[in-house]
């Protein structure tokens, strides 16, 4: 995850992808970057494509 400013990068998405964006209180990707197609690094796609995947925390 690349973050800077209010621009927010994610690179791959693993399996921990949710507890990595509680963890980090990232509400928004602005870009999705996946190096390779092996279940390590797109595990946690299927997150991003529910409705509050992003959406868990109020704004700051």
């Amino acid at each position: 995850m690349l973050v800077q400013g209010k621009e927010s990068v994610l690179i791959d998405a693993s399996p921990d992808l949710a507890a990595q964006l509680e963890r980090e209180r990232i509400e928004r990707l602005d870009r999705i970057f996946i190096t390779h197609w092996h279940t390590d690094h797109v595990a946690g796609l299927p997150e991003l494509a529910e409705p509050s995947a992003l959406c868990r925390w109020p704004p700051l």
